[in-house]
Parts: structure tokens; C-alpha cells; sequence
């Protein structure tokens, strides 16, 4: 059987911060074992394109979150091709770990880890 690995962005628009905000969330799912994870992005769902998982928006603060996002995004293909190139079955855990990297101190979210 093959190992489908899939990771996507999404608005978590179930859960509304108090400022009326809703959260990026990155979606992992694997052998319908499915895990979110926080980006601790948040923005309005009037600025959000569900077709271009991006902010439409275009102020200053938008386009630095558009920004930040594209870095997670890399990280996240750059983790399941690495994978695929070793030919190494990726496990949902397996994701995490990279993702976070071998970091001792745990970055406080998923944009400090990118941006490393």
C-alpha cells in the first residue's frame, strides 16, 4: 500500500480568537490519522483566499504574513521530498520532529521554526 503523506494550510474558521480572528493551522494527514498544528497566524476571514491559502489583503502586515506562510509551506514540501528521495516511509511524527528540529529549546511557534 502506498504511503500518502499529505500537509496543507488551512483557516481555522471554527474558532474564533477573542479580537473576532481565526487561526492558520497546518493539516497533516496520513493513513486517516489526521493532526493539526497551530501556526499562531491569525487574521481576519474577510482577508482569507481558501483557494491560494494566502491573505488577499494587501497591507504591510499582510504581505509579511503572506510571507511567513510561504516559508512554512517550504519547510513542509522540503520535509516529505526529503523523504521521498530517501525513500523513507514519513511518519506523522516523523513530521513533527523535523519540522521542529533537533532544538532543545522549543520555539514558542511554527514562524520562529521556519525562519530559522
Amino acid at each position: 500500500m502506498k504511503n500518502q503523506f499529505i500537509a496543507y494550510l488551512f483557516l481555522r474558521s471554527d474558532r474564533k480568537n477573542k479580537d473576532g480572528s481565526n487561526t492558520i493551522y497546518i493539516r497533516l494527514i496520513q493513513k486517516n490519522k489526521k493532526k493539526d498544528i497551530s501556526t499562531k497566524i491569525k487574521v481576519f476571514n474577510k482577508n482569507w483566499d481558501k483557494t491560494k491559502k494566502r491573505l488577499k489583503c494587501r497591507s504591510f502586515e499582510c504581505q509579511q504574513k503572506n510571507l511567513m506562510l510561504d516559508a512554512i509551506e517550504k519547510k513542509i514540501y522540503d520535509i516529505i521530498l526529503t523523504a521521498k528521495l530517501q525513500n523513507k516511509e514519513l511518519t506523522l511524527n516523523d513530521f513533527i520532529l523535523s519540522f521542529e528540529g533537533n532544538n532543545k529549546h522549543k520555539k514558542n511557534n511554527l514562524v520562529e521554526l521556519c525562519l530559522q
